[in-house]
């Protein structure tokens, strides 16, 4: 059941059982959807979207989209359960992700968004003062955001895998659909 208010406004109301869930449509357009719970728990949404060749078929206004919110909500209050029931398991799971993210960090050729932003700064500087030429500049900036790329992915793979492994294969999903900094933040503060 969904009220017709503006989005941001609009609630998404399931049952499963006794229990009455609530969510609010954050975002709809034709191509993506993202619903946050905000009963019996907050602070996690999810996202849905669908690519453009599928678009001829289905887009998100009107009962496709209500039913996908509906779908949404259901999986993000699963997700969140689960989480809420295997707290404490999940955050050993996560000191354990925390430490692979350190090590990783910690290798020499790893190459954070910091240092990336900062020598993007200086070879700047060094060819705005003309000490580096142009095509220099771009072999060198490409280099430069090839290793952080390299890196990024490297550390998003970790992410992914813990909440693939460690909520969605445990509540039968392929993928879940929080985002990795949502499902820390509620392992953090769960139980306060």
């Amino acid at each position: 059941m969904r009220s017709r208010l503006p989005v941001n406004h609009e609630i998404v109301t399931i049952q499963l059982g006794h229990q009455v869930i609530t969510g609010r449509i954050t975002y709809r357009s034709s191509s993506d959807i993202s619903v946050s719970i905000v009963d019996p728990f907050q602070q996690l949404s999810g996202r849905v979207h669908i690519p453009s060749f599928g678009r001829a078929w289905h887009d998100f206004h009107g009962t496709y989209g209500d039913e996908t919110a509906e779908n949404l909500l259901r999986r993000i209050y699963e997700a969140a359960l689960f989480m809420n029931r295997n707290t404490e398991t999940l955050r050993a799971e996560l000191l354990v992700l925390n430490e692979r993210l350190a090590n990783l960090r910690a290798q020499e050729h790893y190459f954070s968004e910091e240092q990336l932003k900062l020598k993007t700064h200086e070879l700047r500087s060094f060819f705005k003062s003309n000490q580096i030429d142009q095509r220099s500049y771009q072999r060198m900036l490409k280099d430069f955001r090839r290793r952080w790329s390299r890196c990024d992915l490297e550390t998003r793979e970790l992410q992914t895998a813990f909440a693939r492994e460690s909520i969605a294969r445990r509540l039968d999903l392929n993928h879940i659909p929080i985002a990795y900094h949502e499902l820390v933040r509620f392992l953090e503060n769960a139980g306060k």
